[in-house]
């Protein structure tokens, strides 16, 4: 098993590696074998010694952070399964070209003891029954603590640092690592900010290894120099490579401090349609762009900022139409206004969904409406800045993401019963049977905001990539797995109309579907 949140991983899969038998640091982006002595070298490596390559590469920790951050992934996907020990066991783990984590096998959690005797089953219950009706297993799962994970990567990261034998016994062809002071980050300081950090869940751990990740793509000789004008620009060329010695690499470098990389081509189109079985459309769509240019003696500067936000509305009559826009516009409100540079925190984006969702809750509140007479809406959203995407949503409208090494893939998951149910032990197809299993358990507006929990993550941008946010009248039925669904891959050919392509999946979603509002926001994102 292999985390698959980010199929392509954040780093490319040419990579680095020590021959076990002459001790050489090779390359080996095409080749399993050592071209100095020809042994051939295994494509994963256990996590004990790639973790200790890192440290003594020069991208430590930004490839340790990409490591945790994929282990996250696995750790919350396999909760589901009950099978979070599996990422906490140091052997079970490996790493894949140095960059994607692997698992050896699946390891099950043991379950909590009750503190009272659990009540008899009647004899007549089946429990490998395929009803909907049948109870589960009386089992108490160990309470999710993500500072387990956490405190499992100190111990890793602390045991090459400290130079603990435990651990260097695993391979003693590899050298011990380097002086803490010549690390350009220690990770030591990332996880004292996460020690820091009260109530710590995944979207703020989430939040905190992507920070520090984005942090640690500049070279901090480079903030040095803006403090230390002796540190001059050839010095600095002089440092960051030894072939780097005449006034032409030196140039280069001074251009690197004061023009940005090539901006990404961005391109979108949104369509929102009634559908054949409704009299009203509940849904809508908002989206905000802004693209900045910024020229000074000392730079030449330009970004892109969107922010792209889909809501399903509900409650019958007006209702769900005015939950609906109430909140898009509440949120591209807040974010008009708090969004004034670089990619908002997951602290933001959360305050952004908790204003869109008190903005529909007053209103409820307001008129003393009760039950199914509250409104509410889902939400999804997309926040774009150059090659940094954040997403969020609550509720079971959702966000695909299309590229075409990993084809199509959702990014959430839906917050209805049927869902809670397989996060609780329940088989899928047994949870999809259930008599509710389309029960939202989020949504904005019908409850305040301790009731809500948005799911917030960042999701990284290198390739051509293309965003699908959609409503339900397109993903019902999981019509979109479908071999005669419209194909996603000519739409990442910047010569394909994207509103040509958002008709076609609202004509294709009326079609197998029909029964509800269709909304539809495609967003193109090409970086080649």
């Amino acid at each position: 098993m292999t985390a698959s949140s980010d199929p392509t991983s954040r780093f490319p899969q040419t990579s680095r590696r020590t021959c076990p038998h002459c001790q050489t640091s090779i390359t080996t982006p095409e080749s399993d074998a050592c071209p100095h002595c020809g042994v051939l070298l295994d494509r994963r490596v256990s996590l004990v010694q790639s973790w200790m390559s890192a440290i003594e590469s020069s991208e430590s920790p930004r490839r340790q952070l990409d490591w945790m951050h994929q282990m996250l992934d696995l750790w919350v996907g396999l909760g589901a399964l009950a099978c979070r020990t599996s990422v906490l066991v140091i052997d079970n783990i490996a790493i894949e070209d140095q960059s994607t984590v692997c698992l050896e096998r699946l390891i099950r959690d043991r379950p909590l003891k009750r503190s009272s005797p659990p009540q008899p089953t009647p004899p007549a219950t089946n429990l490998d029954s395929t009803s909907p009706y049948t109870p589960l297993p009386a089992l108490v799962k160990p309470k999710a603590n993500v500072r387990e994970l956490v405190q499992f990567w100190q111990t890793l990261d602390r045991s090459w640092t400290e130079g603990s034998d435990s651990l260097q016994a695993e391979d003693q062809t590899l050298s011990p690592p380097r002086p803490e002071s010549s690390r350009p980050m220690p990770l030591t300081t990332i996880f004292a900010e996460i020690d820091r950090t009260p109530n710590l869940s995944v979207d703020r751990l989430r939040h905190i290894l992507d920070k520090h990740y984005y942090d640690t793509s500049f070279d901090p000789r480079l903030i040095s120099a803006l403090i230390d004008p002796q540190l001059t620009d050839s010095t600095l060329a002089r440092s960051s490579s030894a072939t780097q010695k005449n006034a032409e690499d030196d140039a280069e470098v001074t251009a690197d401090l004061s023009t940005s990389a090539t901006l990404p081509q961005v391109s979108y189109a949104a369509i929102t349609d009634v559908g054949l079985q409704r009299s009203h459309n509940e849904d809508t769509f908002a989206i905000w762009e802004r693209r900045d240019h910024q020229i000074d003696p000392d730079r030449d500067r330009e970004s892109i900022r969107g922010l792209y936000v889909l809501c399903d509305g509900m409650g019958g009559h007006a209702s769900g139409e005015i939950a609906s826009q109430l909140a898009t516009q509440t949120l591209i409100d807040f974010f008009q206004s708090q969004w004034l540079g670089a990619m908002p925190d997951t602290a933001m984006i959360r305050d952004g969904i908790f204003a869109a969702n008190r903005a529909v809750y007053d209103i409820n509140h307001r008129d003393h409406a009760q039950g199914f007479g509250r409104m509410g809406t889902t939400l999804v959203a997309l926040w774009l800045h150059n090659t940094h995407a954040m997403i969020a949503h609550v509720g079971d409208s959702r966000i695909y993401r299309y590229t075409r090494s990993g084809g199509l893939e959702q990014l959430t998951i839906d917050h209805d019963v049927a869902q809670e149910s397989i996060r609780s032990g329940l088989s899928p197809s047994r949870a999809y049977r259930l008599p509710n299993a389309s029960r939202l358990t989020q949504a904005i507006g019908p409850h305040d905001e301790t009731e809500i929990e948005p799911e917030i993550q960042a999701v990284a941008i290198e390739e051509n990539t293309l965003f699908l946010l959609a409503s339900d009248g397109l993903t019902d039925n999981n019509i979109l797995d479908r071999r005669d669904a419209p194909p996603f891959d000519p739409l990442l050919d910047p010569q394909t109309n994207l509103d040509d392509a958002t008709t076609a999946l609202i004509d294709f979603a009326n079609r197998e579907n029909g029964h509800d509002n269709t909304t539809i926001v495609l967003v193109r994102v090409l970086v080649d």
